[in-house]
């Protein structure tokens, strides 16, 4: 066989191999419902198959909400089972210390905010506050005396919050922010940090269509440390990271009516000599041990202020059988996902 043969075999496979690969491409935008890429499709479609697999890792959500355990926890957790709350309420204080312990000793305020349960357990996320000296920030009362349901929330549609409460909390955490910082005489310094070291959990330099919900679409814009945050991480600001779950998140909402900007806004209007920059870390389905994972990865920013927005349905989510049903950050200890000898006590007498 000549060479130039060879070269002409060589090169009409790899044009098929180039139209294949277009191929591929193409259909998985299409898959994707033609959202905008900054990177190739094939990407976001592996990270699409990564997250099944991680969701899908002990029989998938349908199975487990299927299982007897599980039914047997979800009554039990709707009657208000004092048993079954000691079991989380412990659960979840170890994952507290936890976070604590890897905040690198930032000052912490823990945010608790309502949903449609009626704040069943403010009185516990308030005590652990007391026990491990963390400020203890509640909004529940601001938020529900502000309006009726259906204007701080988005019910009918969804029971997240609106962009209503979410100026109500940022109004709120930019005065209690600026009276930590006033009184503390904080002063902007330069940090001589490497920002690549820093990364939350959502895809950096993100400009995308989110349509989970096809009635309720909403535009998130990442910034190139991963947070949602539309403008980058500025090193001449005092840092305040926002870590929670959706509530803090903010689906449903475009970026500039979520919280942590809106927090931004205000403070450079009323306060711009403290030079503020929040920052959201808050992901959808996560409790503390998910959070555990985020301020892992985000806090060489070595951040002045941490705020750890908490929820109801927090104590729920730290179950072994919750933990299973959703994975949307990675856990590194397996452990959280088995019964622990409470869980399985609980489990046994349910049965």
């Amino acid at each position: 066989m000549t060479n130039k043969r060879y070269k002409k075999i060589i090169f009409i496979n790899f044009f098929i191999f180039l139209l294949f690969i277009i191929f591929i491409e193409v259909s998985l935008r299409l898959f994707l419902s033609r959202r905008n890429f900054p990177k190739l499709a094939i990407f976001e479609f592996t990270e699409k198959v990564k997250t099944y697999i991680d969701v899908n890792q002990f029989g998938g959500t349908k199975t487990i909400t299927n299982l007897p355990e599980y039914k047997c926890f979800n009554e039990a957790y709707s009657n208000k089972n004092k048993y079954l709350n000691e079991i989380l309420y412990s659960k979840y204080e170890n994952g507290f210390k936890e976070f604590l312990e890897v905040s690198n000793n930032s000052k912490i305020i823990l945010l608790y905010l309502p949903s449609d349960e009626e704040d069943l357990h403010k009185s516990f996320f308030n005590k652990i506050a007391n026990k491990y000296s963390v400020e203890f920030f509640d909004l529940s009362k601001d938020i529900r005396n502000s309006s009726e349901f259906n204007v701080w929330s988005l019910h009918p549609q969804n029971g997240h919050l609106s962009r209503f409460a979410n100026q109500i909390i940022a109004k709120k955490i930019s005065l209690k922010t600026a009276q930590i910082f006033k009184k503390r005489e904080v002063k902007v310094k330069q940090k001589n940090i490497d920002l690549k070291q820093i990364n939350s959990t959502l895809m950096a330099n993100k400009s995308n269509i989110w349509n989970i919900m096809p009635s309720m679409p909403y535009r998130v814009y990442t910034n190139k440390n991963g947070f949602r945050n539309q403008e980058n991480i500025r090193k001449d600001a005092n840092h305040i990271i926002v870590y929670g779950d959706s509530f803090t998140f903010g689906p449903y909402l475009p970026n500039h009516d979520t919280y942590t900007p809106l927090s931004n806004k205000y403070s450079e209007e009323l306060f711009p000599n403290l030079k503020l920059q929040f920052l959201n870390a808050g992901i959808s389905g996560t409790t503390i041990f998910h959070q555990i994972e985020i301020l892992k990865s985000t806090i060489k920013l070595n951040p002045e202020l941490i705020f750890l927005q908490v929820l109801d349905n927090d104590i729920s989510g730290v179950f072994y059988l919750s933990m299973r049903r959703m994975s949307p950050v990675k856990i590194y200890d397996k452990k959280l996902f088995k019964p622990s000898n409470q869980e399985r006590d609980f489990i046994s007498q349910c049965r």
